[in-house]
């Protein structure tokens, strides 16, 4: 009973390792969808993108997302962590759709629907010196960014986590 206990708790393991992998065995314009899926296994979304690649998106925890992008050739163009100020910073306010955001953030923590008809887009990740931030993205009607407001999450608190 033991030895299998033990077996069990290895197999859970290393399918939670194979889980949490960041990519960094994938080799850009030789490793296709396959090798992404052994490596990191089945994305969460998978969104079609404007060059006629895809991106394949894997959240890791609340507040870490990896974006891995194929190119129409099928093959990996990039892996990047994509909850991250520089990614942000590429939103803008009247111009970025919705579509645009999914396609470099990926889905969102959480998704609030305001009574104006606005949809607000919640990421968590983290900057500053390992603290707890939130990104919250507007979305009005006619699926256009409204604007967006990052803030340092103060409830967190002591058990904070990545």
């Amino acid at each position: 009973m033991a030895a299998a206990r033990a077996a069990a708790v290895l197999a859970l393991a290393a399918l939670l390792a194979g889980c949490a992998s960041s990519g960094a065995n994938l080799q850009r314009g030789v490793s296709d969808e396959a090798a992404v899926r052994a490596e990191m296994g089945a994305p969460a979304e998978t969104v079609a993108l404007a060059s006629g690649g895809r991106a394949l998106f894997y959240p890791r925890g609340f507040r870490d997302t990896i974006r891995v992008e194929l190119g129409p050739d099928g093959k990996v163009r990039a892996v990047e962590h994509v909850l991250d100020e520089r990614y942000f910073d590429r939103i803008v306010k009247g111009k970025t759709t919705r579509e645009e955001v999914r396609a470099m953030l990926g889905p969102p923590f959480h998704v609030w629907r305001l009574g104006s008809g606005e949809i607000l887009w919640e990421y968590r990740y983290v900057w500053a010196h390992d603290e707890p931030w939130t990104l919250l993205v507007g979305i009005g009607e006619d699926g256009i960014v409204t604007g967006q407001a990052r803030h340092q999450e103060r409830d967190a608190g002591p058990g904070f986590r990545r």
